[in-house]
């Protein structure tokens, strides 16, 4: 099949990445933290975006949070928005 764009959305074990580049589709261990070939490291992230204008929005392009076994993480995209992690 051909198409001009191709929206895999199917996450980090993606299927079609897979195919679209040849790679083999690896089982998961038993316990399911290894996957692909990738040994889970035991971190979770959560990310996401939002609208917010700050005072110094215009001085920063991204700034870190960092605490004990934590940080925050955000970054400017443009036009107000946010993009943010932890």
């Amino acid at each position: 099949a051909e198409a001009d764009v191709l929206v895999g959305a199917d996450g980090i074990w993606s299927a079609v990445r897979a195919q679209m580049y040849g790679e083999d589709l690896r089982k998961s261990s038993g316990d399911l933290k290894k996957r692909q070939g990738c040994t889970y490291s035991g971190y979770t992230v959560f990310a996401g975006e939002t609208v917010i204008k700050t005072a110094d929005y215009y001085d920063t392009g991204y700034k870190v949070y960092i605490g004990p076994k934590r940080y925050f993480v955000t970054s400017d995209v443009g036009d107000g928005r946010i993009q943010w992690y932890a």
